[in-house]
């Protein structure tokens, strides 16, 4: 989303203009962190509960996401699910897409 929005009117990722960012690498690890920078010292440490549930390891590949419940976050981190949630929300307002969470259960 943040590259879409930097190409502008034009809506051409232009691979100069991207490296004259860093590359996209490094464009993404600086939208991240600007992310986590905006949390407070608690919300860091449930955001690094959160992204270590959410990633698997495996020898040899790169890391995968799966998916894991709000609850089982909220538990590994000893909190309620709202300070999840706001977490969650840091990482998915507009403008960024780290996180799509599943549509709720009908």
């Amino acid at each position: 989303m943040r590259l879409w929005d930097h190409a502008g009117s034009t809506k051409r990722l232009d691979p100069t203009g991207l490296e004259s960012l860093g590359g996209l690498s490094r464009y993404l690890d600086t939208h991240v962190e600007e992310a986590y920078a905006s949390l407070g010292a608690e919300p860091q440490s449930i955001a690094e509960i959160l992204f270590r549930g959410l990633t698997e390891r495996t020898n040899g590949a790169r890391d995968t996401r799966r998916p894991v419940r709000l609850g089982k976050i909220a538990a590994l981190a000893r909190v309620d699910p709202a300070p999840v949630i706001a977490v969650v929300e840091t990482f998915r307002r507009p403008g960024r897409s780290f996180l799509i969470p599943r549509p709720a259960r009908r």
